[in-house]
């Protein structure tokens, strides 16, 4: 998300004649307030425009905890994620996927998968899904036996209120999703 930029003209002191007491008729009390104009006018954007568009600025990155492992072959499961780090107020976890707030129109979500591969060398699918449906996924051959990471890139996406952003794996049974630092899924308000 671009932040406003501060435009606004600081140079008041700069602006004013050599002696602004009598070329500008300024008081001693109004040209005093003429050093304090450009701070009034920063403390203002930051205080009523930055700060605004960095708090709706929402970032939210749920991790799987622990190990999941694939219950069936060849379905699309989802995972169960709690809230990792967050920022904003915007989005927040429930029922294991993040939920988009109110005035959120656009996201970018983007995720990994750490995989421990049980079975011969196969194409896992991952899933970034919107409302339980497929949105964007990433499909990668892992050799049997190996723990590989599957970068999901960032990918943007149209919400509104309530949607829900998760993620579903696609394997074959007794594979490990590894949890932790390992499988996460990351939204950004844009």
């Amino acid at each position: 998300m671009a932040l406003t930029k501060f435009t606004d003209d600081v140079e008041v002191i700069q602006a004013l004649s050599d002696t602004p007491n009598e070329t500008e008729g300024l008081t001693a009390d109004q040209l005093k307030k003429k050093f304090d104009d450009a701070v009034i006018d920063i403390k203002t954007y930051v205080n009523d425009t930055l700060t605004e568009e960095i708090d709706n600025n929402s970032v939210m990155t749920a991790v799987l905890t622990s190990n999941y492992t694939i219950l069936a072959d060849d379905t699309a499961e989802e995972l169960t994620l709690i809230e990792g780090d967050s920022t904003g107020t915007k989005l927040t976890v429930s029922g294991g996927k993040i939920v988009i707030g109110t005035g959120v129109t656009k996201i970018k979500a983007s995720a990994c998968i750490g995989w421990l591969t049980v079975n011969t060398t196969q194409v896992k699918n991952t899933y970034i899904v919107k409302n339980s449906s497929s949105s964007t996924f990433n499909s990668k051959a892992i050799t049997s036996g190996n723990v590989e990471s599957m970068p999901i890139t960032s990918k943007v996406l149209s919400v509104s209120a309530g949607d829900t952003i998760s993620l579903k794996v696609y394997g074959k049974i007794d594979e490990v999703i590894y949890g932790s630092s390992r499988t996460w899924l990351t939204v950004e308000v844009i």
